[in-house]
């Protein structure tokens, strides 16, 4: 146990993490420094990505809160299961997490309470009894075709909006790495070195995917030419550290009002922008791109979850034999 610890010595080893954690100058608590040691413990033995182990820590920290001022050693499975299904205030209307937000939050309780218990700090695992929600929502929801087209049509978008809408549809980006593109990253042909989800870092063709969709499928992109040159205007007099799209910088989930607005404005119901990202990969693997080359393409730490887009249906098949 790290005891009698101050700020500035947790600040200058842990930087970010501990800011987290103490927003304050203080001394550090048996709570804090235990989160502390297991991150320690996560990245060192471990070997996480420090993405995920911020992931942790915040996690952890707002556990933290939700227990206050009771001991982190004192909680049982009851409040854990309150803190796993508590309102999130950047899901609408306040609303509960998503199946898999609880489940990450469940397995992050579990892994720290299991740590705890193996090192002597509790008598014993004091979350085995916290079970995570099931998922059922791991199909993919590609935006239909017929409301992809208004949507990439609408006269109203600028050049910071296709650039957003092509970054989703036509390389896959998520909404999280659309939100860490920097001016230096975007070269005429391809996307370089951005970081992907868990801390990787990917050199993405853009260029090249987008023209697998004009020449496979040109009825998704009947003006293809208008992401190419809004990344032209974007990045035309800007300083390589400038951020692409500044208005993501202003709050990362104003992606999602703006893609409920232009949705609004061209009559089509209400899509997500990671839901551009399912119709990138769906739209790859109409065109008849394997799916390990897929896979790359997309991310995937795990094949399966690509072919989850594979759908041998009606105009799929059709689409696939008019391609032959």
């Amino acid at each position: 146990m790290i005891e009698n610890t101050n700020y500035a010595t947790m600040a200058a080893t842990w930087g970010d993490y501990s800011r987290r954690l103490f927003p304050q100058e203080q001394t550090v608590t048996d709570g804090q420094a235990f989160i502390l040691e297991y991150a320690d413990w996560q990245l060192s033995v471990r070997h996480r990505r420090p993405a995920t182990i911020e992931a942790y820590v915040t996690v952890l920290g707002d556990w933290l809160d939700w227990l206050f001022p009771q001991s982190l050693w004192a909680a049982t499975v009851a409040q854990a299961e309150g803190f796993v299904t508590r309102p999130r205030s950047r899901r609408a209307h306040g609303n509960v997490g998503a199946p898999g937000t609880q489940r990450r939050d469940v397995a992050i309780l579990r892994s720290t309470y299991q740590f705890a218990w193996e090192r002597g700090y509790t008598p014993y695992h004091l979350m085995r009894g916290l079970h995570a929600p099931q998922v059922h929502n791991k199909d993919p929801k590609p935006i239909p075709d017929e409301h992809w087209l208004p949507l990439w049509q609408n006269p109203r978008l600028g050049p910071s909006d296709l650039a957003a809408l092509g970054l989703g549809y036509v390389c896959g980006l998520r909404r999280q790495e659309i939100y860490g593109c920097t001016v230096s990253m975007m070269t005429p042909t391809e996307i370089v070195e951005f970081r992907r989800k868990g801390g990787k870092t990917q050199t993405l063709p853009w260029a090249t995917m987008l023209n697998v969709l004009t020449q496979r499928l040109p009825h998704v992109l009947p003006d293809p030419m208008r992401f190419p040159a809004a990344l032209a205007e974007l990045v035309q007099g800007q300083r390589g550290t400038d951020p692409l799209l500044r208005w993501l910088c202003i709050e990362e989930s104003s992606f999602n009002k703006k893609m409920h607005k232009w949705c609004a404005e061209v009559g089509i119901p209400r899509y997500s922008p990671h839901q551009l990202r399912h119709s990138c990969a769906t739209n790859l693997v109409r065109a008849g791109v394997p799916v390990p080359l897929v896979s790359q393409l997309m991310g995937h730490s795990n094949p399966q979850t690509t072919y989850r887009y594979v759908r041998a249906g009606g105009r799929e098949l059709t689409e696939w034999l008019e391609a032959r």
